[in-house]
Parts: C-alpha cells; sequence; structure tokens
C-alpha cells in the first residue's frame, strides 16, 4: 500500500512540475521566439491531445496486462519526449515533443488512480487519493523553484532559450529515475491479478469498454465522464494562462509572478489535502459540489479583479478549489467501476475529459486577441455551472464502497 502510495504520487508530483516549467516558460518562450497567443495556446493544446490519447490507450491497457507495466513504460516515454524539448527550434517542433510528452503524463495519470485506489482500504480511500494529488501542487511548487533558480540564472548568463530548455531536461531526468525505481520495486496490483484470474476462468475473452455503457453501469459512466470533461477543462485553462495572466495583464514582474504562484500552490495543496479528509466524514457527493461550485464562483471573479493586493487572496483561493477537486474526483471515480474495468473507465472518462480540455488554452487565447486573458475565465464559470447540474442529477453517492 505505501510503495503505491510513494510511486503514485511522485507521478502526480512529475506531472505538476511538467505543467509548471511549461507555464513559467510561456512569456520567455513568447520573447524568445516572438510567438502570439494563439501559437502558445495551440502548443498548450497539443499537449492536451497526447494527454488524452496517452489516457485511453494506456487505461485499455492496463486493464489487460496490468498497472505496473504501464506506469513506467509511461514514464519513460515522459522522459524521452521531454528531454527533447532541449532540441526544439521553433513553434511546430515544441508542439510535437511537448504532444508527446503527453502521451507519457496520461498514461500514468489515469492507472495511478486506479492502482492505488485498489490498494487501500475503503474508510481511508478519500484521504490516500487525496494526498496522492497532493502530488500535484508539489510539483508545481519545485517548477517554480526549478524555473526561477536554474531558469532565471542561465538566462541572465546569456544562454537564452536554455533557460528554460535546461528546465525540461531536469525534470525528463529525474521521471527517468523514478521510471527505474518502479520496475525495482513496485508489485502489481493484487486485485487484478484477481481479477485476470477469475476472467481466465470464466472464460471472459470480451472488451471492456463496451461493458462501460452496460444498463448497470451507464449512469456511472455518464457521471465520470461528465466530471472529469468539465473539471479538466477547467484545470487546463486556468493552469496554462494564470501566470501569462498575471504577468502580463496585471503588471507583474517574475519575481512577483512566482510569490503569488507559490501562494496559489499551496492554496492548491490544502485544497487537496483536506478534501479526503472531508469526503471520507461526509460524503463524496457534497464535498465535490462545493469544490466544483467553488471552481465556477472563483474563476469568474480570478478573471475580473485587477486589484493585485486582492488577486494576492484570491489566487490561493483558486489554487485551493481547482486542483482539490481531483483528490476527492479521483477517489469517487475509482469506486465508480468494477475492477475489471476500472482503469478503462476512469481512463475513457479522463480521456474524453482531455478531449474538450484541448481546445481550452487554445480558445482563451483567441479570446485574449480581442479582450484579454481574464475574460477569458468567464468561460469556466459557464463550464463548472454545467457540470454542477448535471452531477447534482446523475451522480449516486459511493462513501464506504467496498471495491470488487
Amino acid at each position: 500500500m505505501w510503495l503505491a502510495f510513494v510511486f503514485t504520487t511522485l507521478g502526480w508530483t512529475f506531472d505538476g512540475l511538467d505543467q509548471m516549467i511549461y507555464s513559467m516558460a510561456v512569456p520567455w518562450i513568447m520573447k524568445d521566439w516572438s510567438l502570439t497567443t494563439v501559437e502558445l495556446g495551440l502548443i498548450g493544446s497539443m499537449f492536451v491531445a497526447g494527454h488524452c490519447a496517452g489516457n485511453i490507450v494506456s487505461s485499455v491497457a492496463a486493464d489487460y496486462i496490468g498497472r505496473k507495466p504501464l506506469l513506467w513504460v509511461s514514464s519513460i516515454v515522459y522522459s524521452i519526449f521531454t528531454a527533447s524539448v532541449g532540441f526544439a527550434k521553433g513553434v511546430n517542433s515544441l508542439g510535437i515533443v511537448r504532444a508527446l510528452s503527453g502521451l507519457g503524463v496520461g498514461g500514468q495519470h489515469t492507472i495511478a488512480i486506479a492502482f492505488l485506489g485498489e490498494n487501500v482500504p475503503a474508510r481511508s480511500r478519500g484521504r490516500f487519493m487525496s494526498f496522492m494529488n497532493t502530488g500535484t501542487p508539489l510539483g508545481l511548487l519545485l517548477g517554480i523553484v526549478l524555473t526561477s533558480t536554474v531558469g532565471i540564472h542561465y538566462r541572465s548568463a546569456g544562454y537564452g532559450e536554455w533557460g528554460w530548455k535546461l528546465c525540461f531536461i531536469v525534470s525528463a531526468f529525474l521521471r527517468f529515475i523514478c521510471a527505474l525505481c518502479i520496475i525495482r520495486w513496485l508489485k502489481e496490483s493484487r486485485m487484478w491479478l484477481r481479477s485476470k484470474t477469475k476472467k481466465r476462468t470464466e472464460g471472459k475473452k470480451h472488451f471492456p469498454i463496451l461493458d462501460l455503457f452496460k444498463k448497470n453501469q451507464i449512469r456511472n459512466s455518464l457521471t465520470c465522464i461528465i466530471l472529469y470533461t468539465g473539471s479538466l477543462m477547467s484545470y487546463w485553462g486556468i493552469a496554462i494562462w494564470a501566470p501569462t495572466y498575471l504577468a502580463t495583464e496585471r503588471g507583474l514582474g517574475v519575481k512577483n509572478m512566482t510569490v503569488f504562484m507559490v501562494f496559489w500552490v499551496l492554496g492548491a495543496w490544502v485544497g487537496q489535502a483536506s478534501a479526503g479528509l472531508f469526503m471520507d466524514r461526509f460524503g463524496r457527493k457534497p464535498v465535490l459540489t462545493f469544490y466544483l461550485s467553488g471552481v465556477g464562483i472563483l474563476s469568474l471573479f480570478y478573471g475580473w479583479i485587477t486589484d493585485p493586493t486582492v488577486l494576492f487572496w484570491i489566487g490561493p483561493l483558486v489554487g485551493f478549489f481547482v486542483l482539490g477537486c481531483s483528490g476527492p474526483l479521483g477517489a469517487y471515480a475509482t469506486e465508480l467501476f468494477p475492477t475489471s474495468m476500472r482503469a478503462t473507465g476512469i481512463g475513457l472518462a479522463g480521456g474524453i475529459g482531455r478531449f474538450f480540455a484541448i481546445i481550452t488554452p487554445t480558445l482563451v487565447g483567441v479570446i485574449a486577441v480581442r479582450f484579454g486573458i481574464g475574460a477569458g475565465f468567464y468561460l469556466f464559470f459557464g463550464v463548472m455551472f454545467i457540470t454542477t447540474t448535471s452531477f447534482l442529477m446523475l451522480g449516486p453517492e459511493t462513501k464506504g464502497a467496498q471495491l470488487n
């Protein structure tokens, strides 16, 4: 259980590290290569597209060949193509390697949820899943530290674009070391092994994705798809554009922006750590509703407020809800599917969510051309209103559910 927790949390840590490196590097990339907000949005969308493909393909494979192989393979894929950012020469090559590195990130993301959920007891599943998710804000914080030290140092020393390229290379090296540790020490999920034996005994060879839409499962599948779509659209739009928004439209320098983002990330960590405790005590549905509603309301205020002091206090709250909702969502999604289709179900929901999220960074970039980046955040109020309303109508309560 504890090894599963450590390695899945590290997976989410590298996910956050990668996201923050790119988000913090966007103003530098824009300056070094004279790119527009639309071009930068397209690069962000290409990464999400790779994330989406990795999500679906790896998750389906994990229900057939196991959780462990996909965890280390996806880590190596990420390492190779993230290191390749150092060889990118322009917007096209950067977009391609970012999309391919997204395959690796998306590949481990959903499998980590299923894998950890299968290794912890029902009474504490909420808190374990949420604390696994705290790896993301930890990674975001590490990304801020890396870009603020290595990135700024090499740029100030006259190395130009190598300042941000080296940040990606360092991240790739650390992830590769993690992949080797997974191969050496992590064991396969016992619950998946039992499910595999049961299917072999019963002679089942059908494709599990078809079972997701049978009468007894379709409600849970639709609930999961809706939740992932709404939360991921909001997350990718806000996370990718927040640093650039603060730097270009609210007049913050790199140092001031860094302080703002540190507090944003700390708010996210508190949101994720507390979500699991709330879920195990009050149930999945009321806690998820609270977080989803908070994302919608605060994204509206985040785009509207111009006063830097007020933004300072709103920022941690935005982080609290935007990243905080992924903790309860992971635990909830694990309980919506049986073991034979758990990775596939979560992966399909996450993949569909990311498919819609693909357009989000680009859409915000298009809105920014005419109305500014802040106006792009208004979009997420509507997204979360639809998501929360649909969830209240469809979603079952799963507190205390025993996995099978």
